[in-house]
């Protein structure tokens, strides 16, 4: 027999986004067919949109499910809004299911309360005995019968339709542990998914339907043999019997048995879902009581710092507020904050005052009784695992609720985060919505995203913003959402800002997001940009210019802070201070920026950076030209300050160099900031190269910046402060300030020097190569040691290693390393005809002989190879304008650059030895379809060739100049010493 409880599948709460519009149509109507009873006409239109609906369901429930596998598949939590469907769907869904039990009902005893059941076109619809057995003749012509066998087919494909629904929408959720779990018990019919599967695998109930079916096809058959008139309505009903999946299931298998093997598997699952309910409940009332008690205990027996604030001040924080601010605390007097990880405890939302409410147009979508509660300023909405800010431990798992300011502030610390754009109004409803809905929810002990019928503090914003992806984490089998998760979207270039930061009771001014930052740096070793790789292509085109001139490339940088609306960041291996015109105009510069607005934001300045390495060999920016600069408002960040004693640190340096304005435009490239990298040493010079790049690439340098500023291993200098009650300490002060400034003020030569750049550095610029590069590539190292930071070698050596015809490099240190060595060998071996020139310094032209001293022992192994290589001679290059001195100073190479297959440029910080591939941090921008690019620096390493000396096959050079040439006897000295040194400890060379 039909046994009721085969009709139950609907019961269970799945997750279905159920999208129901019932269709009419014309033809599906059986109005006109006066044959049928009103009854069974009524019946078949109360039953038709349901089985469309049923369908619908069916399609939903499946695409979900889908979601949901896909979600566990990546090891990820399921979306609050597919958390919600599993609960709000799943009572609409009851509501339908009463519906289709009721129709299925009314014709139930066909199959239930006779033995057998015939179809006879001769013989009246009656039932009668035939010994035991009850037996029921059906007529299609008569009346009675043809209104029975009509009421059969309406329930026969109801029935099949809920077994076509349990196979699709509901046996996937049985199957995996994870949503069974969330029925099971998260379900407010937990029982349902139990009863519904038992009676779905139940034989008794599939023969049943077997018996049913062969009714269906008698009468089938009837109709068709005698030719009897078949309404659209009833075709309609042939159709879905037809076409569902378990009928014909049924007529292929013949199988009327349990599918499974046995029920035992179905056991086996039943006791494991009962272990994992009672091991979350012991967890849930363990931590219950946890919480409660020692989380209403306070360590440290006082009132929060922010309690006693003075009433203006807290007018001040009520009056910032708006609706859907995020607001983060810390109770360090409270005892479960030590159990907290991370900087954080407690997360809670400003819902808005009525005021805030009723402008924002949302009041009305706000119940009653939660209006009366703001009413009486309980703006606030937390979940409390215990009212102790009332000094009242309330009742267990007190949960969801609404509160005032003055009750949340008896806390520590304050920060309060606001979205970086405004929401829309369809958004608005929608946290709203979502925010009331949780009022009351019980205090979730086992702080698991995806129940959503208890909340602990911080799933309240993952269920309120349900649109937002949030950071979760595993732990114990279930996903956790933490404060710490929540912040991490305050973290530069994410969704959310600070806009008040109080700690220990006093507000924090300046800009917060870095005053952020800095506070959470103990908690936060590596932050959010320091990505996995600061690696970036790009097929956007990108203005490009090629700056080869010192002059210039000075002159291009003045002129860009000196178009800055925002920002300016500056990041340097080396920052001169003392006696150097070119430090002192762009610091001049610099300064004169920090005092205008941003245009961004008038209420703020315009943000200087500047972040320089802080080796102990070349680093001139000490605290008391810091403290200068700070007090004009340049922000100044020292990285990697080691000791000599840890001698792997200390030789870590940051050797990238750029300058980002605004976050749209960039130079990169071998030059720091001293006058010898801008042609305006009287003494020494470098022969430098930088490329310019504005475009979208510009982002990938700035996060770049970020990831270096805000390293755990960047940090402030130790400023002079002033010491206003002790009068010997303000003068100490006042002369550490005057001695900073007067490294920074204009001296009586910069005039002359300022003239220059600003005509012969503009000629300079003008003159350079200016052109799109439409395939681009950006890459640097991260920040800190170790292997893990190379990203730059690495991606050199892939684009190099698939050179073709020719590589040009330019380097002004030439110590190769095995897998350089590798590259070099294979691009020979793979082409007799292959190009490979190489220009390097000489002994006299460097500015390190120890990293000659391990060059010039092996140029024979690559020039006698057929490799082409020239050291610079130190002259002055005949082919740039530079300023003319009385004595022409000495010039070495400096140019990290090289060109692949005369059509892809690469110019960055990286020179050609093992300090740059294994110790320092390196950047640099490729260029991969450029050949009138290329060109260029092909031709102006042709340039600087023409004041170089060629090496032969021996190794020595052709011609008349020797390898020692004008050397000093210092100088020569310390090479020879380095070369001995390098023979008897070949593992020095990883050092040069």
């Amino acid at each position: 027999m039909f046994k009721i409880s085969l009709f139950l599948v609907l019961a269970i709460s799945v997750s279905c986004s159920l999208v129901s519009k019932k269709k009419e149509s014309n033809e599906r109507s059986p109005q006109s067919v006066n044959e049928y009873s009103p009854e069974l006409l009524k019946l078949y239109n109360q039953a038709w949109p349901l089985l469309e609906e049923l369908k619908s369901w069916r399609a939903n429930a499946e695409a979900t499910f889908s979601r949901i596998a896909e979600n566990k598949k990546k090891n990820e939590p399921i979306t609050s809004e597919e958390n919600k469907s599993l609960h709000s769907e799943g009572k609409k869904y009851l509501a339908l299911r009463n519906k289709a039990r009721d129709i299925v009902n009314k014709y139930l005893y066909v199959v239930k309360n006779y033995q057998q059941t015939k179809l006879s076109v001769v013989d009246p619809t009656t039932e009668k005995l035939e010994g035991s057995n009850k037996i029921a003749i059906l007529n299609p012509k008569d009346k009675v019968g043809k209104d029975t066998l009509l009421g059969f087919r309406i329930s026969l494909s109801m029935a099949l339709a809920l077994y076509d629904n349990y196979l699709v929408g509901i046996y996937p959720y049985y199957k995996m542990d994870f949503t069974r779990n969330k029925l099971v018990y998260d379900a407010e019919n937990k029982q349902a998914l139990d009863e519904i599967t038992e009676s779905f695998f139940s034989a008794e109930q599939r023969t049943l339907m077997a018996k049913a079916i062969n009714i269906y096809h008698a009468d089938f058959q009837v109709r068709r043999q005698y030719e009897l008139p078949t309404h659209e309505f009833e075709k309609n009903l042939d159709s879905v019997i037809v076409n569902s999946g378990f009928y014909n299931y049924l007529l292929k298998t013949g199988d009327s048995s349990d599918p499974w093997d046995s029920s035992f598997k179905r056991k086996i699952t039943r006791l494991k879902d009962e272990i994992g309910f009672v091991k979350r409940a012991s967890t849930f009332l363990l931590r219950g009581i946890f919480g409660n008690v020692v989380g209403a205990k306070k360590s440290d027996n006082r009132d929060g710092y922010m309690r006693n604030l003075k009433t203006e001040e807290k007018e001040k924080i009520f009056k910032a507020l708006r609706p859907f601010d995020i607001l983060l605390e810390k109770t360090s007097f409270r005892s479960t904050d030590a159990f907290i990880p991370g900087y954080y405890g407690h997360v809670a939302i400003w819902l808005g005052t009525k005021e805030q409410l009723i402008e924002e147009g949302l009041w009305s979508y706000i119940p009653a009784a939660i209006q009366s509660q703001i009413e009486k300023g309980q703006v606030i909405l937390e979940a409390l695992r215990y009212n102790d800010r009332i000094k009242a431990v309330a009742k267990l798992f007190n949960g969801v609720q609404l509160n005032t300011l003055e009750h949340f502030l008896d806390i520590d610390d304050l920060l309060v985060l606001r979205n970086n754009d405004e929401y829309s109004k369809e958004l608005k409803v929608r946290y709203i919505k979502n925010a009331v809905k949780q009022v009351g929810k019980p205090y979730d002990f086992n702080f698991d995203v995806e129940s959503d019928q208890r909340i602990v503090c911080a799933e309240l914003i993952f269920v309120v913003f349900d649109n937002l992806k949030w950071k979760t984490e595993k732990t114990l089998g279930r996903f956790t959402i933490s404060p710490d998760h929540i912040l991490e979207k305050a973290m530069p270039g994410k969704n959310f800002h600070p806009i008040l930061l109080y700690k220990n009771g006093r507000e924090v001014r300046g800009t917060l997001q870095i005053e952020l930052l800095r506070l959470l740096k103990k908690e936060y070793v590596m932050l959010q940009h320091q990505m996995e790789s600061l690696l970036k292509t790009s097929m956007d085109p990108q203005e490009v210019v090629l700056l080869t001139s010192g002059i210039g490339s000075l002159y291009k940088r003045v002129n860009m802070i000196r178009s800055a609306k925002d920002s300016i960041d500056l990041e340097y291996f080396i920052y001169q201070t003392e006696d150097d015109f070119s430090a002192r105009m762009i610091t001049q510069e610099l300064m004169l920026k920090a005092q205008q607005k941003a245009a961004s934001d008038p209420s703020k300045n315009i943000r200087v950076r500047i972040l320089v390495d802080s080796s102990f060999t070349v680093f001139k920016l000490d605290k008391t030209y810091a403290t200068a600069l700070r007090d004009k408002g340049i922000q100044v960040r020292y990285y990697n300050v080691a000791p000599l004693t840890d001698f792997m640190k200390s030789n870590s340096r940051n050797h990238r160099k750029t300058i980002i304005v605004d976050g749209k435009e960039v130079i990169t490239g071998g030059r720091n900031i001293g006058d010898d990298y801008f042609d305006l040493s009287r003494k020494y010079n470098f022969l430098d190269t930088d490329i310019y790049v504005k475009g979208s690439m510009a982002t990938a340098f700035k996060d770049s910046f970020e990831a270096f500023w805000y390293s755990s291993i960047s940090e402030d200098p130790e400023y002079y402060n002033p010491r206003s009650t002790n009068k010997k300490g303000q003068l100490v002060y006042t002369k550490k300030i005057e001695s900073g400034m007067n490294m920074i003020n204009i001296s009586e030569t910069d005039d002359q020097y300022a003239y220059l750049v600003q005509h012969m550095g503009k000629e300079m610029f003008e003159r350079e190569y200016k052109g799109v590069c439409r395939h681009s590539t950006f890459v640097s190292d991260l920040p800190g040691a170790g292997p893990e930071t190379r990203k730059t070698f690495p991606t050199i050596y892939g684009v190099v290693s698939q050179a073709k015809e020719s590589l040009h490099i330019e380097s002004p240190y030439f110590v190769i390393t095995d897998k350089g060595t590798n590259i070099f060998k294979n691009l020979l071996g793979a082409n007799k005809d292959f190009k490979l020139n190489i220009l390097t310094n000489s002994l006299y032209s460097t500015d390190a002989f120890y990293t000659v001293a391990a060059f010039y022992p092996i140029v024979s192994q690559w020039t006698s190879k057929g490799v082409n290589m020239w050291i610079y001679k130190g002259e002055k290059p005949k082919y740039l304008s530079v300023p003319a001195y009385e004595k022409d100073a000495l010039w070495g190479l400096h140019s990290k650059r090289a060109v692949i297959d005369g059509k892809i440029t690469m110019i960055g910080t990286y020179n050609v030895d093992p300090r740059s591939t294994n110790l320092n941090n390196e950047m640099v921008f490729i260029c991969h379809d450029n050949p009138e690019l290329a060109n260029r620096v092909i031709q102006d390493i042709q340039n600087r060739i023409k004041h170089s000396a060629q090496l032969g096959p021996d190794g020595k050079p052709i011609g008349e100049f020797d390898l020692y040439d004008n050397v000093g006897t210092g100088k020569k000295t310390l090479y020879y010493i380095s070369e001995k040194l390098l023979e008897m400890f070949p593992s020095l060379h990883e050092l040069l």
